[in-house]
Order: structure tokens, then C-alpha cells, then sequence
């Protein structure tokens, strides 16, 4: 009997150690996930982002196809309030990008420039880019359960991307310039926390990403309350509207990832090709002056 105990605790024992030996970390889990997002040729996204901003709610969702090579996107986004849904389309030709929206009952084309710049300008969720968030994260601490996403077991990696990406990527640049309306960009960055939290649910078995959630509303609520202050520098005598408050409150993104590597075409429809052109978007062209020239070209059609 004592010997046939001590077996069967030798058992037990030669199995726990082989689950804890085959039982992958988190680290190792996120190392094979960004291989894996890098090297992806196509996926398709859809997501939904919650905001609210100056008091104003807004529940935007969107449908995207990405194909990096050469780069082209289908993108398709509702819930815009005020703009309205809106549908574009971007393909490499040349080695320059062009997109193709439909907004406000026309289509509009604009030359934006090597797919380089605009992966950086447009903030273009492409497999690469998320393999970079992958490449900045702290904190990092894996679920001892997995979750079922889309129908497929995936491990729960909870983690904060360092703000250190954000602040010396610069893909954040543009947005960056924009909301400092031409001042400083340091002193809009003043006491920001950038350190985002970022939830990952990777593939058990492909080690893909499956899904993400990011929380941008502490950054956001910072950031805006900052671009309030610099308003008030600028003129001391100038008050909010009762009720707005550029603190802001929620800021949040859910990104669903699929079709990896087996995302299907999409074809440019002829009336986008034909569209009227604006001035091209380039790294040259000022935040201001380019906004400018965009708000122009998009009205005067309509008049």
C-alpha cells in the first residue's frame, strides 16, 4: 500500500512539473504574438471606440481591411455624429499613397504620400504598428484563466504600453501639432501620464492577436485639459461655455482582429477614382495650412 502511494505521488508529481514546464509566460506569449502580427500580410478590423469630449458623447464604430504589400485599406466608420458615416478607400501607386472618402454625399481623393508617411500620419492600424505596441509594454501580467474570443481560446495579457512610444513616436506627431494649435508641444505634454492600459487576447494556438482594448482616457482628460490652460494663456479673458468641460471623460478603443492572412480583396469603385482631387497631404505640409486646404476643397463642391 505505501509503496503504491508513493507511485502514484510520483505520478502527480512528474505531471505538475510537465505543466508548469509546457505553461508559456507572458513575455513569451507576447514575443511569439509580434512575430506573428509583423510578418502578417492582411487582417481585418472592427472596432469601436467610446469618447466622450467636451461634454459631447460619441460611440464611433469601424470595419477596415489592411493589406501592407503594397499598402491599400478599405476603412467604413458610422456613428461620427454631426459628419456622418463616412467610407475610404487607400491604394499604393507609384510608391505613393492615395486615399478615396465619401463623406457628406461626395467622394473626395487626396494624394498622401509614401505608404512610410502615411502609416505615421494617418495612425493606420496595420500589423506592423501593432507589433510595435507589443514591443512597448510594462507591467505585464497574464491571466491564470484563458477567455474565449470570436470563438477561440486565448490567453488574457493585461499590460500598460509605455508613454515613452507615444511621446518620441512620430506617428503621434500631426495629432500632437493639431492640438497645440501651434504652440509649444512639450507644454501640451506637461504632467501626462502616457502609460496606457492595454488588454491583449492572444490565439492558444496560432499566437496571433485577437483582440485589444485600449484605455486613452487619463491621457486624453490631461491632454485636454492642458489645451484648455493654453487657451486661456492665450487669451486670459476668454470663458468656457457653460457645461464644457475639455477635461473630457471616457476614451476608450475595442479592436477585434481577423482574417489574418486570408482578409479577401476589395475593388476602388469608379465613382471614388474619379472623385475630385484635393491639395496632396505631405510631411511638409503645416497641420494648419493642410486643414485649411482640406476644408476648403471638401465645401466647395457642395456649393
Amino acid at each position: 500500500m505505501k509503496r503504491l502511494l508513493i507511485s502514484i505521488l510520483c505520478i502527480i508529481a512528474i505531471f505538475s512539473f510537465a505543466a508548469c514546464a509546457s505553461a508559456p509566460t507572458a513575455d513569451e506569449i507576447i514575443k511569439k504574438s509580434q512575430e506573428s502580427m509583423a510578418g502578417a500580410k492582411n487582417m481585418t478590423l472592427a472596432g469601436d471606440m467610446n469618447m466622450d469630449i467636451a461634454g459631447m458623447k460619441l460611440t464611433p464604430k469601424f470595419d477596415a481591411e489592411v493589406f501592407t504589400d503594397p499598402l491599400k485599406v478599405h476603412m467604413k466608420m458610422t456613428g461620427l455624429a454631426m459628419v456622418g458615416d463616412s467610407e475610404t478607400y487607400m491604394d499604393t501607386a507609384d510608391g505613393k499613397l492615395v486615399s478615396y472618402t465619401h463623406m457628406m454625399d461626395q467622394w473626395v481623393k487626396q494624394e498622401i504620400g509614401t505608404s512610410e508617411e502615411a502609416l505615421k500620419q494617418l495612425q493606420i492600424q496595420s500589423p506592423q504598428s501593432i507589433a510595435d505596441y507589443m514591443k512597448n509594454l510594462e507591467d505585464v501580467v497574464l491571466d491564470e484563466k484563458t477567455q474565449e474570443i470570436n470563438g477561440k481560446e486565448a490567453y488574457k495579457i493585461s499590460a500598460r504600453v509605455n508613454g515613452d512610444y507615444f511621446k518620441n513616436n512620430n506617428q503621434y506627431e500631426t495629432m500632437l501639432a493639431s492640438l497645440a494649435n501651434g504652440q509649444d508641444i512639450k507644454k501640451l505634454l506637461e504632467n501626462i501620464d502616457m502609460n496606457i492600459p492595454f488588454v491583449m487576447y492572444i490565439d492558444k494556438k496560432d499566437m496571433v492577436l485577437l483582440r485589444y482594448e485600449m484605455d486613452m482616457s487619463a491621457m486624453m482628460q490631461s491632454l485636454m485639459k492642458n489645451v484648455e490652460n493654453m487657451l486661456k494663456e492665450q487669451n486670459p479673458q476668454a470663458t468656457m461655455s457653460p457645461g464644457v468641460d475639455l477635461s473630457g471623460g471616457a476614451f476608450l478603443i475595442n479592436m477585434d482582429i481577423k482574417d489574418i492572412n486570408s482578409t479577401k480583396d476589395f475593388t476602388i469603385p469608379d465613382d471614388a477614382k474619379n472623385a475630385q482631387p484635393l491639395q496632396p497631404l505631405t510631411k511638409q505640409t503645416a497641420p494648419s495650412e493642410d486643414a485649411g486646404s482640406a476644408t476648403d476643397a471638401e465645401e466647395s463642391p457642395a456649393q
